[in-house]
Parts: C-alpha cells; sequence; structure tokens
C-alpha cells in the first residue's frame, strides 16, 4: 500500500485530529451542501470530492472505525474489513492515486484488477452505493447520508391567478431534519432515539410559492430543495408541484392565446360598429365589420395571455349573433320583413 498517495482523512474534512465528533459533523455537513453533485451538475471534480468527504465521514462518524485509523492508519481499517469490503477499500486507493496523479495498479487510470478479474473502475458509484458492507454487519453502507426523496404534490388554482400569476401558500406534510441530531442520526456515537438514526422527523409545513404569469393546466412546476429531508445529513430531495387550472366561466385557451364568445344584436351585426369588450387588462373597443355574420372570430393582437419570457398570444372574440324573442307581434313583423333582403340559399351548399 503507497501510503504517500493517502490523503489524510483528518485533512480532507479540514478538522485537526482531537476534533470532536460534532465538529467533524458539522465540516462535512458544510462540505457536502459545497461539493454536492446536485450543486454542481456535471462536475467531475466536485463529484470526486464529495466522494473523498463521504468516505473521511464514513470513518471519523464511526468511534469504532475511527479509533483503527487513529492507531494503525489505513492499514487499520483494512484489517477490519472482510475480503468484499477489502476490495471496495481498495477501489478507493485507486481514486486517491487518481486524485494524486500516480497510476493504478494495473498501470492504468481507470481500471483495477483484483485477481485478474479486471473488474472496471470508470466510476466510484459502485463504492459508495453500499459502502464498507461486511459480512458481519459491520460498517453497514446503510450509515452513510442519502439523498432525500423527491416529493410530489398538485395545486389547484384560479384560472385568472394561472393567467396573471403570483403568489399562493401550499400545506404539505413531509419529512424534515431531526432537530435532535441535526440530521445525522447519532449522538454520541449511537442512533438518535428522536428519529430512530434517519436522521428527520414527519411535520406539517407551509410553503410560500411564486405562481409564474402564463402557467398552464398540467405543469410541473420543480423547487429545489423542498421536498424530503435526506438520510444522516443527506442533502433534501426536491418539491414537483402539478398546476390544476380550474375553468374559466367565459374564457377558453389554447396555448397563449384566449377566446370567448361575443353576443350581438341583429342590428349591430347588420350596421356593424364599435362594441366595447372586456380584455385581460382594460376594456377596448371592438370595430365589428357591418353584415358580420354568427361564428366569425376578430382577433385582438397582443391581448391573449402574456408568458414569464415575455411572449404574448392574442384575444380571440367570436361573435354570436342573437335574434329577438318571436313572441311578440313586432318582432314577428319585422322578421317577415327581412325575408326578401336573403337573395340567396343560405343552406345551398349543404349536403350529406
Amino acid at each position: 500500500m503507497e501510503q504517500s498517495t493517502q490523503k489524510d482523512l483528518y485533512e480532507a474534512l479540514g478538522v485537526s485530529k482531537n476534533a470532536s465528533s460534532d465538529e467533524i459533523r458539522k465540516a462535512y455537513r458544510k462540505l457536502a451542501r459545497k461539493y454536492h453533485p446536485d450543486v454542481n451538475p456535471g462536475n467531475k471534480t466536485a463529484e470526486d470530492r464529495f466522494k473523498e468527504i463521504s468516505f473521511a465521514y464514513e470513518i471519523l462518524s464511526n468511534q469504532e472505525k475511527r479509533k483503527l485509523y487513529d492507531q494503525y492508519g489505513f492499514d487499520g481499517i483494512r484489517a477490519g474489513f472482510d475480503e468484499e469490503a477489502a476490495k471496495q477499500y481498495r477501489q478507493y486507493q485507486q481514486y486517491q492515486r487518481r486524485q494524486a496523479g500516480g497510476p493504478s495498479p494495473g498501470g492504468g487510470w481507470a481500471r483495477y484488477s483484483s485477481s485478474g478479474s479486471g473488474f472496471a473502475f470508470d466510476d466510484l458509484e459502485d463504492l459508495f452505493g453500499d459502502l464498507f458492507t461486511s459480512k458481519e454487519g459491520t460498517f453497514r453502507g446503510a450509515q452513510r447520508p442519502q439523498h432525500g426523496h423527491d416529493l410530489h404534490t398538485s395545486l389547484s388554482i384560479d384560472f385568472m391567478q394561472a393567467v396573471r400569476g403570483g403568489e399562493t401558500v401550499i400545506d404539505l406534510r413531509k419529512e424534515v431534519v431531526c432537530p435532535t441530531c441535526q440530521g445525522m442520526g447519532q449522538l454520541n456515537g449511537a442512533p438518535c432515539s428522536a428519529c430512530a438514526g434517519s436522521g428527520r422527523t414527519a411535520r406539517r409545513e407551509k410553503l410560500k410559492i411564486k405562481i409564474p404569469p402564463g402557467v398552464d393546466n398540467g405543469t410541473k412546476m420543480r423547487l429545489s430543495g423542498k421536498g424530503q429531508a435526506g438520510l444522516r445529513g443527506g442533502p433534501p430531495g426536491n418539491l414537483i408541484v402539478e398546476i390544476k387550472v380550474r375553468p374559466h366561466p367565459v374564457l377558453r385557451r389554447k396555448g397563449l392565446d384566449l377566446e370567448y364568445d361575443l353576443p350581438v344584436t341583429v342590428p349591430e351585426a347588420m350596421l356593424g360598429g364599435q362594441i366595447q369588450v372586456p380584455t385581460l387588462d382594460t376594456p377596448v373597443q371592438l370595430k365589428i365589420p357591418s353584415g358580420i355574420q354568427s361564428g366569425r372570430k376578430l382577433r385582438l393582437k397582443g391581448k391573449g395571455i402574456r408568458a414569464k419570457d415575455g411572449k404574448t398570444g392574442d384575444l380571440f372574440v367570436k361573435v354570436l349573433v342573437q335574434v329577438p324573442k318571436s313572441d311578440t307581434g313586432e318582432a314577428r313583423d319585422a322578421a317577415e320583413r327581412l325575408k326578401p333582403l336573403y337573395t340567396e340559399n343560405v343552406r345551398g351548399g349543404l349536403s350529406l
């Protein structure tokens, strides 16, 4: 074993050799927040650093492992492992050599061969997935920090709130960091009784969230770090909020465009004119062309939904011609006078 390539575990966490358990825990949590892969996506250097401090914390947070390391160094740790754990430990040595710029035992940079098996070591994920699991149950990987699960919920909002955006408060039941052990799951080397060693407890939490303007039905919002607390000091998961938009009694939506029906009288349809119509902002004057037919759509450009990125849709007003009730003599007389004005068969093109 090449001791010169091994980085001291206390040095890896930035603590002294006589540091208390609390100091080691705080140092690890500070570094884990800084180098966690979720905070540094695609950064291999940060990922390797995170694995290094996780290994150091795995040893130094356990009294038995720390005692072996303090007395005998890495040889002392290795002596406490069975053959499978020893192989995993040799993988960690490979990582340390790579960080120090030295060659791997097989002469390469990304492969370790134990008894000629050609064990691939392109990734350290296997090492930290089941770190130091022994047949006797000693040094179990379950003690390592674990990322919290994502939390999923749905939120029902009003149509106009979806269009304009705003803030709302949701009430969640979620796992949070245990206040007794500060999320580490241990107190003085023993499992925390308040959280049964998990480092988290359940409670209800009110969370204020911001609804972006233009959000649509079915949209999923991701709130980073607002999910379930991690195990034993691991980072929290995310909160995924699916938006459910309640329908509007008048407005209909298609993308960023809006549409509603505009009733007009027969004279307005025949003669045309200016009609005041509502929009999301303020009412505007809409020109009705003379002779307009029921069902025609008139566009108000830029009066639709304005999205978070600045894009704006249009508002379409669908004209619906309303005829007067025909239960009076005057209405029937007016209808009779209109008959000659229909010079073409309005159903002439209808065929099945």
